[in-house]
């Protein structure tokens, strides 16, 4: 038994953490109860809760305010209204409540990279009002991301014999070409579009994040910062300058702005991805904490399917499911993170520090052996990792060593508490309770309610009367 790297801030080692590849519902709850409200409150407020129109304009607020699962909410909400409709409800009215609610389904899950989910809702669309402008413009962009070239030169050809000067035709195009690894050819066919219409703020976004993909970074910056300007509301958003995930250049810092400084609007997912992480690792609050990795796994799994900055996608994701103990799919990121970013310059070891841990949490020292003694090796001031290279030396019985690291671990980091729990746990099997106590009520007086080490202080008492 040992601590995990979380109880330094109190938490219990059995704490469960539940969830999958997206938010929890459950999040708005936490949120709201550590004093942090999301950017608003899922009600009707004083417009007529039976109108399906009051909650799609509901959903289009929260969708620009960044706010998933409000805009979730809002169209679940929506949807219920509309099935509830009297049958006096003219048709008309009906089929445009149909119509907005396919049109914002299809727009978040476009935004999401969801595509399969949102060409469902382009179908759903299409059927409550052929024809739509709107529906096709979204048609040819969900089409284009699936790399459907027919349907998207379709929906191209249409709109130009619609209109020549329609600058859509190319949008549709140039998504077609990232679609299918034509990242140049994209850029080409977007650089000079000047979207002027409702949706202009998602051109300029997918505008920057084609740059991007090219290490455009000034075209980069200079479009999303025009789709901060198109987008509705954009005078109450707070703008950042970050690093991307993939580390770079220090001109390859891109902005991204934020709503109530959490949500993401626009900007850079991938410098959103790596403020998250950053928040997360430096969150010591519990429920903030949760929330942040909620953010980076959100972020990094759009990434994954946009195919942007795959390793280091997976590296945020599987550290954070490493975090919380979800072993298997922790393993399964970071060693896919590991095989991709084997030819790069020598990182932070924080994968191989991980991977260690997971299995020391599994019971398998001779499997974490190895990475935890690259982890010490990339980064010598890692105090956790020299933590559970100590407990590691303990489990194959090599007590010299595990001492060696732990006291290395306590120089490091003289308050982390694994390794006075660690340390505590290797003096009770040599025998030494003097040290074994003296390290123990450290570990205690760091992390007065965790019942580990409570338990294991226990013992040495136990065996003190014995002797």
């Amino acid at each position: 038994m040992h601590l995990r790297k979380s109880d330094r801030d109190g938490n219990s080692p059995t704490a469960s953490w539940q969830w999958g590849f997206v938010f929890l519902v459950g999040m708005v709850v936490l949120i709201a109860l550590s004093g942090c409200t999301p950017a608003r409150t899922i009600t009707g407020g004083s417009a007529d809760p039976t109108n399906p129109a009051n909650w799609l304009d509901q959903a289009e607020a929260r969708q620009r305010q960044g706010d998933y699962l409000g805009t979730v909410g809002a169209l679940e909400n929506a949807a219920a209204a509309i099935r509830s409709l009297p049958e006096n409800v003219p048709s008309e009215e009906k089929r445009e409540a149909q119509r907005r609610t396919a049109l914002l389904r299809a727009w978040l899950h476009y935004d999401r990279a969801e595509y399969r989910e949102a060409m469902r809702w382009v179908r759903a669309g299409d059927t409550a009002s052929p024809g739509d402008i709107q529906i096709r413009r979204i048609k040819g962009l969900v089409a284009g991301s699936l790399g459907n070239r027919s349907q998207a030169h379709e929906v191209a050809g249409d709109m130009i014999r619609t209109d020549r000067s329609d600058p859509d035709a190319d949008w549709v195009l140039a998504v077609l070409d990232r679609a299918q690894g034509r990242y140049r050819e994209a850029f080409n066919f977007i650089a000079s579009l000047r979207p002027d219409h409702e949706r202009s703020a998602a051109c300029f976004r997918d505008k920057g994040l084609i740059a991007e993909h090219l290490q455009e970074w000034a075209y980069a910056r200079r479009w999303y910062a025009e789709a901060a300007s198109s987008q509705p509301g954009n005078a109450t958003l707070l703008r950042l300058d970050h690093p991307r995930l993939e580390p770079g250049p220090a001109d390859s810092d891109q902005p991204i702005w934020l709503a109530d400084d959490r949500y993401f609007v626009t900007g850079s997912l991938s410098a959103y991805a790596a403020l998250a992480l950053n928040r997360f690792d430096q969150s010591s609050d519990p429920v903030i904490h949760e929330f942040w990795a909620g953010q980076v796994v959100d972020a990094a799994g759009i990434l994954l399917r946009m195919d942007m900055d795959r390793a280091w996608s997976l590296r945020a994701r599987g550290l954070v499911f490493g975090d919380k103990e979800m072993t298997r799919r922790a393993l399964k990121d970071l060693r896919k993170a590991k095989n991709l970013l084997g030819g790069q310059p020598r990182q932070d070891g924080r994968i191989e520090a991980m991977i260690g841990h997971l299995h020391l949490v599994q019971e398998q020292p001779e499997e974490a052996l190895g990475p935890l003694r690259e982890a010490v090796d990339l980064n010598p001031e890692n105090a956790t990792a020299w933590s559970d290279l100590g407990l590691c030396h303990i489990m194959d019985g090599q007590r010299d060593l595990a001492a060696d690291a732990l006291t290395r671990a306590l120089e490091l980091d003289p308050l982390l508490a694994t390794a006075w729990y660690n340390r505590g746990l290797m003096n009770l099997h040599a025998g030494d309770l003097d040290q074994a106590e003296s390290d123990l009520e450290e570990a205690a007086r760091l992390t007065p309610d965790n019942t580990d080490v409570a338990r294991l202080l226990q013992q040495v008492h136990l065996r003190r009367r014995q002797k």
